[in-house]
């Protein structure tokens, strides 16, 4: 990559892979358009450097989750103790819940495969109380602007945390528990095991 002058520009290979992949996909719409008669090259993606899941330590969770509304602490709180992600924390319903067993089943949108979860104390009391006002099919459907409000409790606690971070932390907290990475494998959705793998590198940083 240059710039007007030919300067080269050090682009992040993560950047590189997100415009390679979008040039992929043009190219391979124009194909069922017949536009062209066929892909023109094999587009191949970079190795990108592995990076460690970022998470946050139980008092950084307890500042971070008390400048939250009430109603975004519950979501928030809910996805720290699932390691739910917060697209399926989106699309839960509550025919999904199993409260005499307390179970959660439902369908990860990402790899489209089902998936039953147990559900500790903190996640049932949450369904609970979320129970006794819901007002339509989905879990958390009353719960707007999601990413808003964690961007602003993240810069008055100055504790940076996404929803993302919240799947990182619930994995990092069982694992340093001692749960096995085969039981946090079926409890995340992977399907392959090198997923889940990661986790136990952020464990001795976590530990000290």
């Amino acid at each position: 990559w240059t710039d007007t002058n030919g300067a080269l520009i050090p682009y992040h290979p993560r950047t590189i892979n997100l415009r390679l992949e979008t040039l992929r996909k043009v190219l391979r719409r124009a194909v069922e358009n017949k536009d062209i008669p066929s892909m023109p090259c094999t587009i191949k993606l970079l190795k990108t450097p592995t990076s460690l899941p970022r998470y946050a330590t139980p008092e950084q969770l307890k500042e971070w989750l008390a400048c939250l509304s009430p109603e975004h602490r519950l979501r928030a709180q809910f996805s720290a103790n699932t390691g739910i992600t917060d697209t399926d924390l989106s699309l839960l319903l509550w025919k999904d819940y199993d409260a005499d067993l307390a179970l959660l089943s439902f369908t990860r949108r990402k790899t489209q495969e089902p998936n039953v979860i147990p559900l500790n104390k903190a996640a049932v009391s949450i369904l609970t109380r979320l129970r006794k006002v819901a007002a339509g099919p989905y879990v958390f459907g009353g719960v707007k602007s999601v990413r808003r409000a964690y961007r602003t409790a993240s810069a008055n606690s100055g504790i940076n945390i996404t929803p993302h971070m919240l799947r990182h932390t619930f994995a990092t907290h069982l694992l340093s528990k001692g749960a096995p990475l085969s039981h946090l494998r079926v409890l995340l959705g992977h399907q392959d095991q090198k997923t889940t793998q990661i986790y136990a590198r952020v464990i001795p940083d976590y530990l000290r």
